[in-house]
């Protein structure tokens, strides 16, 4: 059974599952050399798009809101509303007003899609290698340098879907946490 790619237009559709198509996409790898995604079939392209769609929406923490409460995805936003109840503009890092879905999203699907070729999008891997030794008693971990688990993690591979995407996102201010502590 052949995969479907259901693509956002920009209307919040329900059951969108992709942010690019696998046409656009594969003009996108084209204008970009990379043959390995060429060499793929229509299924294996279509899986890595929406495994990408999921990774693009479930690792940024996007400026906004969902534009509906029955969209699938997490684009199209909007801001929210301001005391009045009026529709406040979102705007992109340069000010220009988004609507719909903006470009840099599919073009960030369309990276991770490829990237996700060579790299499993959702590893969770230990950045110190692959543990080769461990004694509980005294809490000792030995790890072997070099390992194939320090391929690349997610923070790593998306790099240039990070840049990408800079100004439709939260940044996170750090590891501080505010508030009261109290002992027991």
């Amino acid at each position: 059974m052949a995969i479907t790619i259901v693509v956002e237009d920009g209307t919040g559709i329900a059951n969108a599952n992709s942010y690019i198509s696998v046409g656009d996409a594969d003009a996108y790898q084209l204008n970009r050399g990379r043959s390995a995604w060429a060499a793929l079939d229509a299924d294996a392209k279509s899986s890595a798009l929406i495994q990408a769609t999921e990774f693009v929406d479930s690792t940024f923490a996007w400026i906004g809101k969902r534009k509906t409460s029955t969209q699938a995805l997490k684009w199209p936003r909007i801001y929210g509303l301001d005391s009045d109840g009026v529709e406040i503009v979102l705007t992109d890092s340069d000010g220009f007003e988004i609507t719909g879905v903006p470009s840099v999203i599919p073009k960030s699907v369309a990276e991770a899609a490829f990237l996700s070729l060579d790299n499993n999008l959702f590893q969770d891997s230990d950045p110190r290698g692959k543990i080769i030794r461990k004694k509980t008693d005294v809490l000792e971990t030995e790890y072997q340098p070099e390992s194939p688990s320090l391929k690349p993690s997610a923070p790593t591979i998306f790099g240039a879907i990070n840049t990408m995407l800079r100004g439709l996102y939260f940044q996170p201010a750090g590891g501080m946490v505010v508030g009261k502590a109290v002992r027991g």
